[in-house]
Order: structure tokens, then sequence, then C-alpha cells
């Protein structure tokens, strides 16, 4: 699984989480479409954070900032 920036005509950029079987792709969720770049980014992470979730995986960055933050 892979998270996927794809332009569309419009000049907007969709993202979403990927998964390759077989050499063909299928789409698991569509994250979100924006055309700014740090809302995209954004939507980037945020497809990052789904597959981990999915895949049952944490991430010890992320808990990391997280403790520091409730410190």
């Amino acid at each position: 699984m892979y998270v996927r920036r794809k332009p569309n005509r419009s000049g907007s950029t969709g993202v979403g989480v990927i998964k390759k079987r077989n050499a063909k792709i299928h789409y698991l969720k569509t994250i979100g479409v924006s055309s700014a770049p740090k809302e995209i980014d954004d939507l980037y992470l945020q497809g990052k954070k789904w597959i981990l979730q999915q895949q049952g995986q944490r991430d010890m960055f992320l808990e990391h900032t997280h403790n520091i933050e409730e410190k």
C-alpha cells in the first residue's frame, strides 16, 4: 500500500491510498482533492496515517510527539 498524488485535468491534485495486485492498481481509499500545496501535503500525511491504522502499526515519532504534548 502506498499514498498516491495524482494531478487532475482541472489542475487540482487527488490523494488516495493505492494497492497494487497482479499488476493492477486498486484504490482503497480516496483521502481528498486540493490545489493548495500545503493541503496536498496534509492529505498525504493523512493517507500515511490511514495506512498505519489499517496495518495495525504504530508510528514511534507520532507517539513521541504526542507524549511531549501531554507533558
